[in-house]
């Protein structure tokens, strides 16, 4: 069954009818990477009978909630991606129509909490529906210039000062990512559904695992990188606690440096992060931030969740 807001109708769907909708857009709009959360939700919205948009959602269902969240977070956003060429008061009315679909008594949803990946798309909609808008960033380094320019003094002092004493390969082996350095404080459940997706990425050709080791060949560190058709990303990264200093400026550096020589890429998402000291030491690469926002909303007070 659908829901009617205006020119717009909204319902659950399925990854078959979206395929070619989706070819080639955001690695998070991907059905085969969404469905390493337990559970998921494709919602589509069509004006009239024509695809407009689709977003698919991780939930958390039992038998009395119906949530769109992540039970853990395995990837940094939901990407809400809208057909190519819509006006930007469609866009709009596609937000409208889902801010107006989630607090309906339709919908059956009880809680929002959701990072928010918009390109474009203002979320004014949710807002006046009254939602939460808590206001987050990521880096995103341009990749069409010199970007090894844009590094500050100390991120660039550190990639030299490692680059004497460290060495870096890329592997693309399964099981190439220690994740259990590289993925800490989250149940047995989200480490392994993690391990099973970077793999994922790893055999369909999206991913990579950049390495670090000293002269004997002892681990220092790693990087996982994943990618689009447009964009690298930052999913990863660890070290040790002997590992020289900058081990991952440089590890990050050739991550960056792949994905601009050898993919051919436009741009490096550093994916973000609330800790301080983390979007502090991601900063230091140049990247512009780049705003994106996280939506809360309960049904329980009818307004703003904080969950």
């Amino acid at each position: 069954m659908s829901y009617e807001v205006g020119m717009f109708s909204i319902k659950k769907g399925n990854t078959a009818e979206i395929q070619s909708f989706l070819s080639g857009r955001s690695l998070f709009n991907s059905p085969d990477i969404i469905e390493f959360y337990p559970r998921s939700a494709v919602l589509t919205v069509r004006r009239r009978t024509r695809l407009a948009a689709v977003w698919m959602v991780p939930t958390i269902v039992s038998e009395d909630k119906f949530e769109l969240a992540r039970p853990f977070r395995l990837l940094p956003y939901t990407h809400l991606h809208v057909a190519d060429g819509s006006h930007p008061s469609r866009r709009r009315g596609i937000i409208q129509a889902l801010a107006e679909w989630i607090a309906s008594t339709d919908s059956g949803i009880s809680k929002v909490n959701l990072p928010f990946s918009t390109h474009g798309v203002g979320c004014g909609p949710f807002t006046q529906r009254g939602f939460r808008v808590e206001q987050r960033h990521t880096y995103l380094l341009d990749l069409s210039a010199d970007w090894t320019r844009l590094l500050s003094a100390t991120c660039a002092n550190n990639v030299r000062h490692a680059r004497a004493r460290v060495y870096i390969t890329r592997q693309r082996a399964i099981g190439s990512f220690d994740c259990s350095r590289g993925v800490t404080f989250e149940s047995s459940d989200a480490f392994a559904r993690r391990s099973l997706l970077i793999d994922h990425l790893i055999r369909t050709g999206r991913g990579m695992t950049m390495t670090a080791t000293d002269r004997t060949g002892t681990l220092l560190g790693q990087c996982f990188v994943s990618w689009d058709a447009k964009t690298g990303y930052l999913l990863h990264n660890w070290r040790s606690e002997d590992a020289p200093r900058g081990t991952v400026n440089l590890l990050i550096f050739n991550c960056v440096e792949y994905v601009q020589q050898v993919l051919g890429l436009s741009q490096f998402d550093f994916e973000g992060s609330v800790i301080p000291s983390v979007d502090c030491f991601y900063a230091t690469f140049g990247g512009e931030p780049l705003p994106y926002p996280h939506l809360h909303w309960s049904r329980s007070n009818g307004r703003q969740g904080l969950g």
